[in-house]
């Protein structure tokens, strides 16, 4: 009892935490060999769902907290912008990575799902362990493999409960509609209409006027989904029409599955001897052929609306269908071509808010607009405290590279009055003390730092006061 409290206070400590903000929980002060920079914003979509991922697998936090140095970057916040600018950074969540060697630091651009996180930070693929957690379709972030996800768990709005794009199956939309069902893994929506006394084609010809057709019924899957929103004797989309006994459906995809009634089909020989139209005549939603004109009857049909994008047909509303809802391919999954503005985020973007507005954050090459001067320079001075010091100061600096520097205190008359050393400082966020050792009168010095890493030697200079 006393080992699963403690895992629960554990649990309920990182997630209260991970309530502080994004990444809050990855914070470390102890000095590593190896070193990380998270940038996000906190109103980012993608840097929400990877601080979810990571706050949800215990391998990778452990990893983390006992391997790097760890700096979180805010960009929203002004005061990062020097920090922003120096690492050249252009997206959110961008993850910098340094095992301090001479090579430049790695990069992981954009959002990854926690495997492939896992894997960057480690250098190599292990297993991932998570929390039990719910599925993520319903939480408002559309993620990988996901098509929508408007956080609710209705079928007939749009986006399915298995977050893929359907068509909108109401009554506001369809007011003759009597039942409504939406297929959640294709989106097509499945209008019972009952009474409706139609011959088959006027039923054909009516659902053709709501942009569908006569259901079709491909597997069992589909029948069951039929079953469930019959009224009566209604009409479905197939018949032997050309050639007595080869069934067809109005769409042509092949006839591959049958539900007929037994002793079904019989070309009505009972009656008229022309069934050549099938409907649903039995409560378990098995079928019969009848005369295709028959109104005394057949009294109500099942229309069938496909989600019209991704069906290989393009509608009035749609810029391209390739029969298919792959980003990136020419035709994105809201049916609109690949392209900068049509709010899909695709290769070579960073962001696509739909527009192609400068200035909104996402500007109309799809680039976040955040400042890009270029800062060649190896070292960033990010804060020098106190200035005017009394005894010693303290620096924040970031570095692009690891490697070793030297500061030189030197004074009016270019007299160096002390001299300090810092070997293996790391990639990325260096906080050092600065004590000077000699007396040190009131006045203006420079702090001259020389930085040597794998690629060069490097000075920056900054001016202090001794009070």
């Amino acid at each position: 009892m006393k080992q699963i409290l403690s895992t629960v206070f554990a649990i309920l400590s990182l997630q209260c935490l991970a309530n502080e903000g994004l990444f809050s929980y990855l914070e470390t002060d102890t000095k590593k060999n190896k070193s990380i920079i998270i940038f996000y914003r906190p109103d980012c979509t993608y840097c929400q769902q990877m601080d979810k991922d990571i706050s949800n697998s215990f391998s990778t936090i452990a990893y983390i907290k006992t391997s790097f140095n760890v700096t979180l970057i805010d960009i929203t916040e002004e005061k990062n912008n020097p920090i922003i600018q120096f690492y050249q950074i252009n997206s959110v969540p961008t993850i910098l990575k340094s095992d301090n060697n001479p090579n430049k630091p790695e990069v992981l651009k954009g959002y990854s799902p926690i495997e492939k996180v896992h894997d960057f930070l480690t250098g190599k693929s292990s297993s991932i362990t998570k929390k039990n957690i719910a599925p993520t379709c319903g939480n408002k972030i559309i993620e990988n493999g996901e098509q929508c996800d408007d956080g609710n768990n209705l079928n007939t709005d749009g986006c399915t409960r298995k977050c893929r794009l359907g068509v909108i199956c109401s009554s506001q939309k369809y007011p003759d509609g009597s039942v409504f069902i939406t297929n959640q893994d294709t989106g097509n929506c499945y209008i019972s209409i009952e009474p409706k006394v139609f011959t088959w084609q006027e039923a054909q010809n009516y659902c053709t006027s709501l942009n569908g057709y006569l259901t079709t019924i491909a597997n069992n899957s589909e029948a069951n989904i039929i079953n469930s929103i019959i009224l009566g004797k209604q009409w479905i989309g197939g018949n032997d029409i050309e050639t007595e006994g080869t069934f067809k459906w109005v769409t042509a995809e092949p006839f591959s599955y049958s539900k007929f009634t037994s002793g079904e089909p019989n070309n009505d020989i009972n009656s008229t001897g022309n069934g050549d139209c099938l409907a649903v005549t039995s409560n378990n939603g098995s079928w019969s052929d009848t005369d295709c004109n028959m109104t005394n009857y057949i009294t109500g049909l099942i229309c069938e609306i496909p989600n019209r994008c991704g069906d290989g047909t393009k509608n009035d509303i749609e810029q391209c269908d390739d029969k298919n809802l792959t980003n990136g391919d020419g035709c994105d999954n809201n049916c609109k071509l690949t392209s900068c503005g049509n709010g899909i985020i695709t290769n070579g973007e960073d962001c696509d808010d739909g527009n192609l507005i400068d200035g909104d954050g996402c500007n109309s090459n799809c680039k976040l607009t955040l400042d890009t001067d270029d800062y060649n320079s190896q070292i960033l001075f990010f804060s020098i405290y106190p200035n005017p010091f009394t005894s010693g100061i303290s620096l924040k600096l970031y570095l692009k590279e690891p490697g070793d520097m030297s500061f030189a205190l030197i004074d009016y008359t270019g007299k160096t009055i002390e001299y300090l050393q810092f070997d293996n400082l790391t990639f990325g966020e260096n906080n050092l003390e600065i004590n000077f050792k000699s007396p040190i009168p009131s006045g203006i010095y420079l702090l001259n730092g020389k930085l040597k890493n794998s690629t060069g030697t490097y000075f920056v200079t900054r001016k202090i006061q001794k009070n």
